[in-house]
Formats: structure tokens, sequence, C-alpha cells
């Protein structure tokens, strides 16, 4: 059996808003067994994604995670046969690059910044955000292709 490995590769992946793996995928956080400390904001990712007590487990334990533990805890958001992995992940892509890019990039960061913004903040913090996104023209267009029951064509304006 071929076994890939990534350096770094799970505190890279955990800044990215969707991780997509293949059920052979294997995931360990082996800074520790290794001797010296995680970095790649390891310490800050992994216990939002997982809890606090399984990142202490996984960054202080030797323990690997399946796909499918992995999963279960919240560290990749879809397992998908390896045959299938390239053509998800190109599917992915695909509907993000025609999505509503302004509205994603309002709502990424109030998700954010709800890990330090109480819920006042963030309520008012989405007033302005849904007041600014509503000037839009990808809003307008999302408005009319509802009522015209098609398609939304964004153009990220």
């Amino acid at each position: 059996m071929l076994e890939r490995q990534l350096v770094g590769g799970l505190g890279l992946a955990l800044v990215a808003d969707f991780r997509v793996t293949c059920k052979e995928a294997r995931f360990s956080a082996n800074f520790t067994r290794l001797g010296f400390h995680p970095g790649f904001g390891l310490t800050t990712t992994l216990p939002r994604l997982v809890g606090l007590r399984r990142a202490a487990e996984l960054a202080l334990i030797k323990r690997t995670l399946t796909a499918e533990e992995a999963l279960d805890w919240g560290l990749v958001t879809r397992v998908i046969p390896d045959a299938q992995l390239a053509a998800a992940t190109q599917e992915l892509g695909r509907a993000f690059a025609e999505g509503p890019t302004l509205a994603y990039s309002k709502v990424k960061d109030l998700l954010r910044r709800s890990f330090s913004s109480s819920l006042e903040e963030q309520l008012e913090d989405e007033a302005v955000a849904i007041a600014t996104i509503m000037e839009t023209s990808d809003a307008q267009e999302g408005l009319m292709a509802f009522q015209e029951r098609r398609g939304p064509r964004f153009i990220g304006r």
C-alpha cells in the first residue's frame, strides 16, 4: 500500500474553509511525537474545530485518525471515495467560483469574528452586512433569479 504523507499538511489544511478527503486518508498532529512544537496556527485552528480535549489528544498523544473519524470529529467536511476525489473538489471549486463572492466574503468575515464578538455586536455587524450586500448587483440578480425560477448568474459586483 502506498503511504502518502504531507509534513505540516494538517496545519495547512485547517485554515481552509472546507476539507474534502478520500476514505484512505489518515490525520495526525505528530509534532510532539517528533519532539517539537506544532506550527501553522494549529494551536488556534485545531481546538476551534474539534474542541480543546480532542485537540490535546491529537497534539499530545500518538493518535492518528481515519478519514471517517476526522469527519466525525469535524476535522474534515466530506469523505469521498478516492476515485471521485478530484471530481468532487473541482465541483466544489466551481460552485464557489460561480457563487456570490461578495456575500461569501461577508459571511466568512462574520463567522470568524463570532469567536470574539458578543451576540449584540454580531447582530449589528450582520445588519450592516445585509444592507451593504443588498446594494450589490449580485443580490439583485439573486432576487431576480429566484422570482424568475432560474439559476443566478453572479458577477462579483
